[in-house]
């Protein structure tokens, strides 16, 4: 029987080793020949009813072992490609934005994954590069650093912040409500943005305890002295809601999609959400 397990155990170690080599292979490929999709979803200003900034997402094309995009960044965060491929992304990115958006001041929010600075590649800097070379400035940008994965060490994170806030860059908290421990991850970020994840906003209109927890981070995030944005906002109610609130800031499907080049949800604020307006500013 032992020779079984043995056997067993080898098979595993094997297809283990396989799928790795396989993995490599294809973030390769995607890094060098770009092969992704750089998306913008812009985020609203509530009280202005204009569009306060956009979120960058890249979105790699279908490939051998990516089953989805939440699977590629999961793969991606436990791999040594991390850092070439947010570098790409950025890049690739910030192009876009800088030609749409030229001189707007526009905000361009861009996720970081937190173990960036476990990739043997990392280097300070790329990003501030970047901005020069298209004439942008780093108030522009928020990183995003999300919490859907688990914080390994506190310590570095705290680290990569730092960084960032020392070139005038700002930071969001990402995933907000979703993650794995979100309250330490406030306290220790003290992030200028707060995003609050759609488990807290999808269906917050008919559910009371979604509403006081939205409410307790909105009181956190003011003694912080940060904005909360809303995620994943896509009915009517919801916006009502979240606007009964006084949430500042939403996103969602509700005012836009991603697309390939920024847009301004206030252009569709017209028509029935127009008349939706009047209709809730009336109540």
């Amino acid at each position: 029987m032992r020779w079984l397990e043995a056997l067993t155990y080898l098979r595993k170690q094997y297809t283990a080793e396989k799928e790795r080599v396989q993995w490599n292979r294809t973030i390769g490929q995607i890094i060098q020949h770009r092969r992704f999709q750089s998306l913008f979803q812009p985020i609203l200003d509530v009280k202005r009813g204009t569009t306060a900034g956009h979120e960058l997402l890249n979105r790699p094309h279908p490939a051998p072992g990516i089953a989805s995009t939440e699977q590629f960044y999961e793969r991606l965060g436990a791999s040594g490609s991390l850092f070439p491929f947010e570098r790409t992304a950025r890049a690739a990115g910030l192009m876009t934005y800088h030609r749409a958006l030229r001189g707007t001041g526009r905000l361009l929010f861009i996720n970081v994954h937190p173990n960036v600075l476990e990739d043997e590649q990392y280097a300070r800097g790329c990003t501030r590069q970047l901005l020069e070379a298209y004439g942008m400035d780093p108030s522009q940008v928020v990183f995003e650093i999300t919490e859907k994965q688990a914080v390994r060490d506190y310590g570095q994170l705290k680290s990569v912040v730092e960084n960032y806030r020392s070139q005038g860059f700002r930071i969001a908290m990402d995933d907000v409500g979703a993650g794995y421990n979100s309250i330490k991850t406030l306290l220790a970020l003290k992030p200028e943005y707060v995003k609050l994840d759609r488990v807290l906003t999808q269906g917050i209109d008919d559910a009371p305890i979604q509403q006081k927890l939205v409410t307790l981070f909105m009181e956190a995030a003011a003694e912080m002295e940060a904005e909360v944005i809303a995620e994943g906002v896509e009915t009517e109610a919801e916006y009502a809601m979240l606007k009964k609130l006084n949430v500042p800031y939403m996103q969602g499907y509700y005012f836009a999609y991603p697309e390939e080049a920024p847009t301004f949800p206030e252009k569709v604020l017209t028509g029935s959400r127009a008349a939706f307006e009047k209709k809730t500013a009336a109540r």
